[in-house]
């Protein structure tokens, strides 16, 4: 089953999937302050997007499963598209990017895949990283479970700099940076 599948199966069935991390919202807030256009990789419900667009920012979503487009986005600008899709179709360059609890659900197969296309949309990231099971209807959504020195490693292989900026047991911040 692919990704979009999994996601439209999952949105249409639990309401009270990727519920908001207010704890976390602080980090993005700050990574973005300053900024001009902003990316939200892997919005979901929206829950940044709006916070963010009812605020004022300059930004957009990008979601992958279209049950969670249709009935959480509406209103709100986003596109529903893959991520990879969306990078090799357009000629928009953001002057930033978050993508928080998206990584881990990207198969190891299209992981640098994933990273580059991030890379090519924006040149400064924030990427947010559960490591911990989330299972959904007898699925592993959770595909990729690494300690945070695996994930710094894995991100210096496609960002110039890379930044732990928040490390807990089950969830990492890195900020990523390119010079090219």
């Amino acid at each position: 089953m692919k990704n979009k599948e999994i996601y439209d199966i999952v949105y249409s069935k639990n309401t009270e999937y990727n519920l908001p991390m207010e704890d976390k919202y602080h980090f993005i807030d700050e990574f973005i302050e300053g900024k001009g256009s902003i990316l939200d990789v892997g919005c979901g419900q929206g829950n940044n997007l709006k916070r963010l667009f009812n605020s004022g920012c300059d930004i957009t979503g990008i979601e992958i499963s279209e049950v969670c487009c249709n009935r959480y986005l509406s209103g709100y600008p986003h596109i529903n598209i893959g991520l990879s899709e969306y990078a090799d179709c357009t000629i928009e360059v953001y002057d930033c990017l978050f993508c928080f609890d998206v990584l881990e659900h990207i198969s190891y197969e299209d992981l640098d895949i994933f990273l580059n296309s991030c890379k090519k949309l924006s040149k400064s990231v924030l990427f947010g990283i559960a490591n911990h099971s989330d299972i959904q209807f007898d699925i592993e959504l959770h595909i990729i479970q690494q300690d945070s020195n695996w994930w710094k490693e894995k991100l210096l292989q496609t960002f110039s700099i890379v930044d732990l900026i928040y490390n807990s047991s089950n969830f990492y911040i890195f900020e990523g940076k390119t010079n090219d």
